[in-house]
């Protein structure tokens, strides 16, 4: 009796076991703000929605390890990122800690030797037990220093202002001498003769360029590991690649809740929150606290001055940075921006055949308003093409990738208008949203430059601007992991 009477005792005084289950289900976003723990990680970091929650749920993974493995334990560089964020949201890592049952210290590495073994002991056991409780661990949040490490895309030592700078000022510097070194040969050719044989080399050398460089694009594309974050997009950041303009990213979230019977469109073209409403993410939070906002103000919410209101938050504005930042980092590197002066000096070779006719033309008092308007048509084609090249990947091959081969795997069906889908957006214009809804996108386009409207056919007038992002956070390093590693 007396052993029974102790034995209840102790299991009142004892605190349930720690369960995966529990840990995983712990929701940094709560309580839901429009710049909570995950908008603000992932505006920070600049990184994909579906990156953001895969580093999260490895935080989740390695500080369950922290509070079981009974031994220090290391994260990776990624996880130590999360981590930092976390720290910094002082109650939720308080309670995420409770629910952990023991406060997990952060020790950052000092680099100092005699630490070395320590630290590399830490790594090797943070893989052991990981391995033994959830399997193989992710590459991209393990073994990379950040989302775009994953795409060996290394960083070139020059810029595309340059090369366009030293290239025309070299191209200058030959012009004159290969106008007189060319010219006996020139003189034999008449006009006619020439615009023979000069448009069709427009022609086909634009034609091999276009060829060559979709073809070496793709090769670019097809080299980046599978693990990276390009083959794991939001609907959203694809849209954004696709199409270019911040508000389709808004349309095509509105469109999903009103066709969710979240939100509604009234008689008046006004938008209202529907009385069972559920409030499911933090779009959802921020897209009805607008109209919320909005409503206080008039009577009815008019779409142009929602889009208004939505462009710059945060949720919304971090898809399209990360998208811009990704699109910037091919700009940048070494195999692009190779590409890129190959073209160029290809184009400039093009170009300096039609100008040392045009110098003849001029020179001999020959006709050349022809040549003119055929070379400034062919500066501005060139202008508008080399301007293109670094979105071809953005703009037509993840696109086309997820339409042929990412969607049919993930919903067994090709993505079309009878779908209802949300990813239809992407590969089509506004006619795929719901018919109370398509009028009102129509209007908010085409009022953007407006500064007021009637209110009966939507009021208000929409507009856009870029704003920063806050920044908070700090880093440490160790051998092979973002810190030294944690208590046990």
């Amino acid at each position: 009796m007396n052993t029974e009477k102790s034995q209840e005792k102790y299991n009142k005084n004892t605190k349930p076991p720690i369960t995966w289950d529990k840990i995983n289900k712990f929701d940094f976003n709560q309580p839901l703000t429009d710049y909570g723990f995950v908008t603000r990680l992932a505006d920070e970091n600049k990184w994909t929605k579906n990156f953001t929650k895969k580093a999260i749920l490895e935080y989740k993974k390695f500080m369950y390890l922290a509070a079981t493995a009974g031994t220090m334990v290391s994260p990776s560089e990624i996880v130590d990122i999360v981590w930092h964020q976390h720290l910094i949201f002082t109650k939720s890592y308080n309670e995420f800690c409770d629910l952990l049952g023991k406060k997990i210290q952060h020790i950052p590495s000092t680099h100092n030797k005699a630490e070395f073994e320590t630290f590399k002991n830490a790594k090797d056991n943070t893989t052991k037990f990981y391995e033994k409780e959830f399997g193989k661990q992710p590459k991209d949040i393990w073994e990379y220093n950040s989302m775009y490490a994953p795409l060996n895309l290394k960083e070139s030592t020059t810029t595309i202002e340059k090369i366009v700078t030293m290239s025309s000022v070299i191209s200058l510097i030959i012009l004159i001498p290969l106008h007189f070194l060319l010219q006996p040969f020139y003189s034999h050719i008449n006009g006619s003769f020439f615009f023979i044989f000069y448009i069709p080399l427009i022609l086909v050398v634009g034609s091999i360029l276009e060829i060559s460089n979709n073809s070496y694009l793709q090769s670019m594309f097809r080299g980046w590991s599978k693990d990276s974050f390009i083959y794991d997009l939001d609907v959203s950041e694809v849209i954004y690649l696709k199409k270019g303009h911040k508000n389709d990213i808004i349309h095509n979230t509105i469109n999903k809740l009103i066709q969710n019977k979240r939100i509604k469109i009234n008689s008046k073209n006004g938008i209202e929150i529907s009385k069972k409403l559920s409030i499911k993410s933090v779009e959802d939070f921020v897209i009805i606290d607008s109209i919320k906002t909005l409503s206080a103000a008039s009577d009815d919410v008019f779409y142009p001055a929602l889009l208004k209101s939505l462009t710059d938050k945060e949720i919304f504005k971090n898809t399209y940075q990360t998208m811009d930042k990704f699109t910037d980092t091919i700009k940048s590197s070494k195999r692009f921006v190779r590409l890129f002066l190959i073209n160029y000096i290809v184009i400039l070779s093009v170009m300096i055949i039609g100008l040392i006719r045009l110098l003849m033309g001029v020179s001999n008092d020959r006709p050349f308003l022809f040549i003119a308007i055929l070379l400034l048509a062919l500066v501005i084609s060139c202008i508008l093409y080399l301007k293109r090249l670094p979105k071809i990947i953005a703009k037509d091959i993840v696109p086309n990738f997820y339409k042929s081969i990412i969607l049919p795997q993930k919903y067994g069906t090709k993505i079309n208008k009878s779908t209802s889908h949300e990813w239809s957006y992407v590969y089509a214009d506004s006619t795929v949203f719901d018919a109370s809804f398509i009028p009102l996108v129509a209007y908010a386009s085409s009022s953007s430059s407006s500064s007021n409207s009637d209110g009966g056919s939507c009021g208000s007038s929409c507009g856009s601007s870029d704003g920063g992002g806050s920044s908070c956070g700090s880093s440490c390093s160790s051998c092979g992991g973002g810190c030294g590693g944690c208590g046990g």
